[in-house]
């Protein structure tokens, strides 16, 4: 099974909350968070992506690749 585009999306975003404790570009932050500010967020995101792109890439298609929809 391969991952459509918003599954790999939301993964990579989660990864990215998990690691940095920010939403990612793209994502919205709760109204009661103190979310950090569009520009913080991209340049957290390119430099997130930068170090470990190639694992977030590996780990998204790992993870199609294992997971199984239910197709019921």
């Amino acid at each position: 099974m391969k991952l459509n585009d918003i599954e790999a999306f939301e993964l990579r975003a989660e990864a990215f909350r998990i690691m940095t404790g920010h939403m990612a570009p793209g994502k919205s932050a709760s109204h009661y968070s103190q979310p950090a500010s569009d520009e913080v967020r991209e340049a957290a995101f390119k430099e997130w992506i930068n170090k470990y792109g190639a694992v977030v890439h590996a780990m998204t298609v790992a993870a199609g690749r294992i997971l199984v929809k239910d197709e019921a």
